[in-house]
């Protein structure tokens, strides 16, 4: 079985960075969308990405206020897996350290490796910018006949979807890159999954933290259409799926 460690100093109390992780609403503030249940020892906890139509349950196997988390849960058809996140506090603020165990095989490992070192950095944008606030989110995806390297310069320059105006909050190229725009009050997730050799799932995600902006709405508008563009990019055709 693989495992993943990611770690990171956020500049916030440890007492914050609690929170974001055991507070169904402060979690779907900036890692699930939804969350169902309470998280406590000895509970179980559902996590659904609606816009992606995606749901999993955690058992909460142990829980240390505010010092460390431990989630248990199977995927369809795998074994299970662990996830501890252990927190420490410093002069400057908190050391997250997160370890991921139980992952089938090496493709699972990257992707997974990937999606912490991007989520941990969202986590501290959100901590930093827009702790306790709601966020909306909305996804474009299509499958591509193209490997990871063929997509990989396409989301390093997103000109398929965005002006030339965001900043790179977090790179795990070629299997994410996180995007900071409309001012920082949003945030775009771009993610390669590999199927198979010479083929690939691609998708746009688009959230934010302040839904009312236009900005937003227009962003959300282009999101299928920008995926369409990207496929055909790759030498491809078809479109998205929000």
């Amino acid at each position: 079985m693989q495992a993943v460690s990611e770690s990171l100093l956020v500049e916030r109390p440890v007492e914050e960075v609690w929170r974001a992780w055991t507070d169904p609403a402060w979690l779907a503030g900036w890692h699930a969308e939804r969350v169902e249940g309470a998280i406590d020892a000895g509970r179980a906890i559902q996590l659904h990405w609606d816009s992606l139509g995606i749901a999993i349950e955690l058992d909460v196997v142990a829980l240390d206020p505010p010092r460390r988390l431990v989630l248990r849960g199977a995927p369809p058809g795998r074994p299970p897996q662990t996830l501890t996140i252990t927190l420490s506090g410093t002069e400057n603020g908190t050391a997250l350290a997160i370890q991921h165990e139980g992952l089938a095989s090496e493709e699972e490992r990257a992707g997974t490796a990937a999606g912490w070192h991007v989520a941990a950095r969202v986590l501290a944008h959100y901590l930093a910018h827009h702790a306790g606030r709601p966020r909306r989110c909305a996804a474009a995806l299509a499958p591509v006949a193209a490997s990871l390297a063929d997509i990989e310069p396409l989301f390093a320059h997103p000109s398929w979807l965005l002006a030339g105006e965001e900043t790179v909050l977090a790179s795990a190229l070629p299997r994410q890159i996180a995007l900071a725009v409309e001012g920082g009050s949003g945030i775009v997730v771009l993610r390669a999954i590999a199927l198979e050799p010479g083929a690939a799932l691609v998708g746009a995600l688009a959230w934010s933290w302040e839904a009312e902006r236009p900005e937003y709405a227009r962003l959300v508008s282009e999101l299928e259409p920008a995926v369409a563009r990207l496929v055909t990019a790759l030498g491809g055709s078809g479109g998205g799926a929000a």
